[in-house]
């Protein structure tokens, strides 16, 4: 190849390229309607959406959607674990009224309410307990394993939460509580069958 078709191809090259970075020209003609002059529904189009090039580069949209979706991630994540602290608190405090162990005067009334709380099918009782807190891991992490995982983890950070509230030991209906809770997660996530 000879030096002047090298800088004809070359020349080629560089007007094709010129080309791509010309933003179009105003107004714009959409296809479908040869005389709309830039309009959609009778709306101007604005011409940032109409250029090709942009002002901000794919990478920071994509790290900036990535960062939002994690510091959303996390802000659930943290909801959640503080729920279960709280959820176990008010579970456990309920099993002392009833066990007499408060060290305060709780009337008859009350102790009977907070029985029927922490039975078998009460508020607090094992099985509705647990399951409020798998249906909502549930609606947050879905079928994604990892968000399962997540909330799982969450789970375990605010159980550990409730414990250090009590100093080190939860009742014994809250033990019960994890218990069924884990093998809910177990379930969810496919590590035993249902």
């Amino acid at each position: 190849m000879d030096i002047n078709t090298s800088m004809n191809l070359l020349n080629g090259i560089q007007a094709a390229n010129n080309q791509n970075q010309t933003p179009p020209a105003n107004p714009v003609t959409l296809p479908g309607n040869a005389n709309n002059n830039g309009l959609i529904g009778g709306q101007t189009v604005p011409q940032d959406i109409l250029d090709i090039r942009t002002t901000t580069s794919m990478s920071e949209v994509n790290m900036r959607d990535i960062n939002n979706a994690i510091g959303q991630m996390n802000r659930q994540t943290q909801a959640f674990q503080e729920m279960i602290r709280r959820l176990l608190d008010m579970q456990g405090h309920t099993a002392t009224i009833v066990n007499g162990e408060t060290m305060i005067e709780i009337d008859e009334a009350t102790r009977l309410q907070a029985e029927r709380d922490i039975a078998e099918d009460g508020y607090f009782g094992v099985e509705q307990t647990s399951e409020r807190i798998l249906s909502f891991a549930r609606a947050f992490a879905g079928d994604d394993l990892g968000r399962q995982e997540l909330m799982r983890d969450a789970f375990l950070a605010g159980f550990e939460a409730a414990q250090r509230t009590w100093g080190g030991e939860l009742p014994e209906i809250s033990q019960r509580t994890f218990d069924a809770v884990m093998a809910g997660f177990d379930q969810m996530m496919g590590i035993i069958a249902e």
